[in-house]
């Protein structure tokens, strides 16, 4: 699992999961189907914007 990260500024700040944790939790997964799950099941605090890839797909 590969990912480029954009950062973005938010207009608003929210309470959530920060987004370099997420970030970070996304190269853990076992695989991309994983890695979107993680970040659908999770309030997120911030804003990134992730392109995720793999070799397996």
């Amino acid at each position: 699992l590969v990912q480029t990260v954009n950062n973005t500024r938010p207009l608003a700040g929210g309470a959530g999961v920060p987004r370099m944790v997420l970030a970070r939790a996304v190269l853990d997964a076992a695989d991309l189907d994983a890695a979107l799950a993680l970040l659908e099941s999770v309030t997120r605090a911030g804003a990134f914007h992730l392109i995720s890839a793999s070799c397996a797909r």
